[in-house]
């Protein structure tokens, strides 16, 4: 399990080399970087005398010396003080050690940033986000404080529908031109760093700072215990050798669905070959290579409609409608009452589906299960797709931000980065080692794919923007199993391009 989590971090920092280095990323809460290593040399007198190499501390943010005085950080986080909610962020502070892992990691982190910069973390909880241009608990509480100049918060962390509201009402900073802060550095998401840039610009991102990004993201479950009944051939290899494709998912989708009870219509007490969520199709429209909109030359261009995201569709709808595949948004009737997380559990757990739509998230809820599952990303469109794309939950993912009441970028730039860059060395490791791959994920195999999941992460500016409501009219399109995407699309189009427009000339 350690070595698999080297590979994650090692993969992007390409510094991790030596067995020392090995041990401090375990998942160990209080490990270190390694020390500096020393080799032989001869000194004047033919004497071997040790020498200490040049070492490279992965985790170093570069930043010099500095006191704080005992500033008080303070992070506008989405939620409410003691709750649970699966998006709201329990990572920011920790009260005390408990000897939870990923609970006393972030203590053991606040704990380091205390001593070495004199700086206290803490939180201001703004309620639950939504869509910042209509609207929302959190959005309402960023703006009332920005419109009255107040220094209530030093930076935002929020979902992708309230950033890009953020945005485009002036609330937030370039954080390119944030001193100290150097979104170069590994704990940085850089996939969201390249699609999330708007010229020059970056107004939010994600990175280490945070791990509810990583519980956000998209993957596919499957039953073990169906594939070794059918003969169902190995999905982990599929997905090494490129062949993992929405039409692989759906032939072995067909070929597992069965009437169990012989009453002539599919439910959760038979066998399904693929349960699916309203949130499922934007997904799959990003694992298959496409798009609501992408950056162009440093101007966001809508990009959804094209020949390939129809026959996508068609492809897509024609399963829905078959009774190899469930919407367990609107389809369910056994286990209507439970919520999505349980009733994608017990259905799994029961072995009546082969896939299933999920989140981290799920991968993380089902530990408390004896079920043996494993973790995919989401299908290709075909095999000659370069590669495989992980959508982040547009709701859940946490975005990054600096408001422009900030009163000393320089000072929050800084304790960022320093925030950051000890939580890739204690936080990640303890929620991916421990809370993730140890306790949940149960094999090698399923840690090499969430590996690939975490590298595979898309970032897609047209989904959070909502040109048009185009993201909502294509998940009620979903919902309903409209074939017509054409006329769905051609029926919001003209405001999709006037909200695109005003986009446009923010960027510009």
């Amino acid at each position: 399990m350690k070595k698999a989590m080297i590979a994650k971090i090692a993969a992007a920092l390409m510094l991790l080399q030596s067995a020392a280095a090995l041990a401090a990323c375990g998942g160990d809460t209080s490990a270190s970087p390694s020390p500096a290593s020393t080799t032989a040399a001869e000194d004047g007198g033919g004497q071997i005398a040790e020498t200490e190499a040049e070492t490279t501390n992965p985790y170093d943010p570069g930043l010099p010396d500095q006191d704080f005085g005992g500033y008080n950080f303070r992070f506008a986080v989405r939620g409410y003080e003691g709750s649970t909610g699966a998006w709201h962020n329990h990572d920011i502070v920790s009260d005390e050690l408990n000897g939870e892992a990923l609970n006393d990691a972030v203590y053991n982190r606040n704990l380091y940033l205390k001593e070495k910069y004199n700086v206290d973390i803490s939180v201001l909880y703004f309620g639950e986000t939504g869509v910042a241009l209509t609207g929302s608990e959190m959005s309402n509480a960023v703006k009332k404080s920005v419109m009255a100049g107040d220094d209530a918060f030093d930076a935002i962390i929020s979902s992708p529908y309230d950033s890009v509201g953020y945005m485009q009402n002036g609330w937030i900073l370039d954080l390119n031109e944030i001193d100290n802060l150097d979104l170069s550095k590994p704990w940085w998401d850089q996939n969201a760093l390249s699609e999330l840039s708007f010229g020059s610009k970056v107004y939010f991102t994600v990175g280490e700072l945070s791990y509810i990004d990583n519980k956000a993201t998209q993957v596919t479950l499957f039953s073990k215990q169906v594939v070794n009944d059918f003969g169902i051939s190995d999905p982990y290899e599929a997905v090494r050798n490129g062949s993992w494709t929405i039409d692989r998912l759906i032939a072995d989708a067909n070929s597992v669905t069965s009437d169990l009870d012989g009453d002539g219509k599919i439910n959760e007490t038979d066998r399904v070959g693929y349960t699916s969520w309203q949130d499922d199709c934007f997904g799959l429209i990003n694992s298959t290579g496409n798009a609501f909109g992408r950056v162009i030359d440093g101007l966001p261009e809508l990009t959804l409609y094209n020949e390939k995201m129809v026959a996508t569709w068609d492809k897509l709808i024609a399963f829905m409608n078959q009774d190899s595949s469930m919407n367990f948004w609107n389809e369910r009737t056994v286990t209507k009452d439970l919520t999505g997380e349980e009733a994608f559990s017990q259905t799994i757990n029961g072995g009546h589906t082969l896939y299933s739509f999920g989140y981290i998230f799920h991968v993380i809820y089902m530990r408390q299960n004896e079920t043996d599952f494993g973790v995919l990303p989401k299908p290709k469109y075909d095999e000659a797709q370069d590669r495989y794309y992980c959508t982040g939950h547009a709701y859940g993912t946490a975005f990054v931000s600096v408001p422009v009441t900030a009163q000393d970028t320089s000072r929050t730039g800084f304790i960022l980065e320093a925030f950051s860059a000890k939580s890739m060395e204690l936080v990640t490791p303890a929620f991916y080692d421990i809370t993730l791959v140890t306790k949940s994920a149960r094999d090698e195999e399923s840690v090499e794919m969430i590996d690939l999941i975490f590298r595979s992460k898309k970032y897609d500016i047209g989904y959070y923007f909502m040109w048009g409501d185009l993201t909502n009219k294509v998940m009620d399109a979903w919902n309903k199993k409209d074939p017509d995407f054409t006329s769905m699309y051609q029926k919001r189009e003209e405001k999709a391009l006037k909200d695109l427009e005003k986009a446009k000339e923010l960027f510009e």
